[in-house]
């Protein structure tokens, strides 16, 4: 049995936060960073397509899964030459 702070809490926490509810359903919207289907397509065709130079970060191209959308064996140093 929950006590009353923690349901206060928990209604203070459901009523004043970024939960959306649909029915008896609650969930989280998706996160501002989030891509969705279409916008994943275009990022993994656009970096399978990159040209860079050589020992730069040529295998950029090489990373990218098009099957699943995403970016798969990525390390620090290609993180790095993708933000710059």
């Amino acid at each position: 049995m929950k006590s009353k702070l923690e349901k206060i809490w928990l209604k203070w926490v459901y009523a004043s936060s970024w939960h959306k509810a649909e029915g008896t359903n609650t969930f989280l919207p998706p996160a501002c960073h989030t891509l969705f289907r279409k916008k994943k397509i275009d990022l993994c065709e656009c970096l399978s397509g990159i040209k860079v130079p050589g020992g730069y970060s040529s295998n950029i191209p090489n990373l990218v899964s098009m099957k699943n959308l995403k970016l798969v064996g990525l390390r620090s140093h290609d993180c790095h030459a993708l933000i710059q």
